[in-house]
């Protein structure tokens, strides 16, 4: 189990703590924070549950986010509207479980975001709730067992929805 875990200026060479969480990974990565290797890529080196703190926004462009099977981004109860934004252009989540979350599970608000082989399950709001045009759901992508819509399509031109079950 991979909790949430903050230390002050983590870096992948020198994580502190427990080692790189996921939240310090997000933080590493963002712009504000001076990241400049784009494009920037987060992996998980094995199978875990990660439970943020609070909702997680991806600003960072062509930020690609790795899982493989066993990883569970989990929100539980979270009160976010959403639990997870991507916010900057052509980013990928790829190979992931997202769970949980009292609001829209995750929100795709910037051009060119992807959902490849993600399995999306059990919020309470909707599943995925795509606001930016050019988007990418699929294929490989499962969204079951949401209390709202399964997929909600915004504003949405170009948006490509490929091999996907809801």
């Amino acid at each position: 189990e991979h909790d949430a875990e903050r230390d002050p200026d983590a870096t992948p060479a020198a994580p502190g703590g427990t080692g790189f969480s996921f939240e310090e990974a997000v933080a590493f990565t963002q712009p504000d924070a001076g990241y400049t290797g784009f494009p920037a890529v987060i992996r998980f080196r094995a199978p875990m549950p990660v439970r943020p703190s609070a909702a997680v926004t991806l600003q960072t462009p062509s930020l690609r986010i790795g899982g493989r099977p066993g990883v569970i981004l989990d929100f539980g109860t979270m009160g976010a509207d959403p639990c997870l934004t991507l916010a900057g252009s052509d980013q990928q989540l790829v190979g992931l479980e997202l769970a949980g979350c009292d609001g829209a599970l995750v929100q795709l608000a910037a051009s060119g975001a992807r959902l490849l082989d993600v399995h999306a399950r059990g919020a309470t709001g909707t599943g995925v709730d795509v606001v930016a045009n050019q988007c990418r759901l699929g294929p490989g992508l499962i969204v079951e067992g949401m209390g709202a819509h399964g997929i909600h399509l915004g504003k949405s031109d170009g948006t490509l929805i490929l091999g996907t079950v809801i």
